[in-house]
């Protein structure tokens, strides 16, 4: 028995019939081997000619096909091969991740697979067009088919914003894709405040706020940037306060202190920027207060406390006092200021012919009073 088949290339789709002479009374079967699967294939007999008809799912596909004859005729073996189309029905294409960083450093992967109308991957070396267009900037690339694959490295640019890619082959276009070129790290900036006045009151806010955060290629950070403003007052104290950045600026507010006190303030953008320090005084807003302790009703009332016009000090203000007896502290209290005064109600802890002595602490002043039932 014989091959009689001249051309071993075949066209995807098209039909494939092996055809072998009949040289004996045996008819054997046809063995055949592809990536998508092994068949037995029983032969039809015409004209003194043993013809082997390769079923579709097979036929279909491009690539090698492995095929060999059975019973004593199994050292009669070969192959095949099968061509894809030159009709593309679909172009799959992959690009990630959907964002990368400006400068022209990093980059997205582009995938595409051209398929023809079998599923079938194109020819090698079938040409494959990479269009981008980022901003007013338009590229067109042409890229040789592995095979398999086609890929293209696609580098970011200096300036954020989205780019378009899309790819053809054969004149068949993919859809449209989008990918994300956004700002680098931030670069160092700088910062300010706003305040109604410099009392330390406790009740009004000063506003911290940054320049235009940009990275070093001039892009405005993102939208949604957290910026930490750190503050550090006389006491070597730290207080924070945040902001997030729309348009590239970042807004943070912070309610006086509620006494004299001086604040230097930095802000940072956490692990890649910094801010200048700025420095910003507070004077005391309160100047004094009364004290007055009403045996009556063991009522200790501090107030008014009045402030830097001589209105009534907004209410919040902390008061603190410590009651002593015999130079041993015996109770704390704290307590807010209320239209202006604090009052603290001691008849749980005053005695009969006793002397205490009470030291009562508000807006950094401090007093002593004496008393004695």
């Amino acid at each position: 028995m014989q091959l009689l088949n001249k051309k071993l290339d075949f066209i995807a789709g098209s039909p494939i019939n092996l055809v072998f002479n009949k040289t004996t009374d045996s008819i054997p079967n046809l063995y055949c081997s592809s990536s998508y699967g092994n068949i037995l294939i029983s032969p039809t007999i015409k004209n003194n000619e043993l013809q082997y008809l390769i079923p579709d799912f097979i036929s279909q596909k491009s690539g090698y096909v492995y095929w060999q004859l059975t019973q004593e005729f199994h050292h009669l073996k070969g192959s095949f091969y099968i061509h894809p189309t030159n009709k593309i029905n679909n172009i799959e294409t992959y690009l990630g991740p959907p964002s990368i960083e400006a400068g022209e450093v990093d980059y997205a992967m582009l995938v595409t697979i051209p398929l023809d109308n079998y599923n079938n991957p194109v020819a090698k070396n079938t040409p494959v067009i990479i269009n981008t267009k980022h901003l007013s900037n338009t590229q067109q690339k042409t890229i040789p088919f592995d095979g398999m694959i086609a890929y293209q490295k696609i580098y970011s640019n200096k300036t954020a914003g989205r780019s378009f890619i899309s790819t053809n082959c054969l004149n068949q276009t993919s859809k449209e894709y989008t990918l994300e070129i956004v700002p680098a790290s931030p670069t160092n900036f700088n910062i300010d405040s706003k305040r109604v006045h410099d009392f330390g009151d406790g009740n009004q806010v000063t506003q911290f706020y940054t320049s235009k955060i940009k990275d070093r290629y001039n892009n405005i950070v993102a939208d949604g940037t957290s910026v930490t403003f750190r503050i550090e007052n006389d006491k070597k104290m730290y207080l924070q306060t945040f902001g997030t950045t729309i348009n590239g600026i970042a807004t943070a507010k912070m309610v006086h202190p509620d006494h004299s006190d001086t604040w230097n303030i930095q802000a940072f953008v956490d692990g890649f920027a910094v801010s200048n320090t700025i420095s910003l005084t507070y004077k005391n807003a309160v100047k004094d207060f009364n004290i007055e302790f009403k045996k009556d009703s063991k009522h200790l009332v501090v107030g008014p406390f009045k402030s830097f016009m001589q209105q009534t000090l907004p209410d919040g203000l902390m008061v603190k006092i410590s009651l002593f007896e015999n130079e041993k502290i015996i109770q704390k209290i704290n307590s807010q200021t209320e239209d202006g005064f604090s009052i603290f109600d001691l008849h749980t802890f005053l005695k009969k012919n006793k002397n205490y002595n009470v030291k009562i602490e508000a807006a950094q002043i401090s007093k002593q009073l004496e008393i004695k039932l």
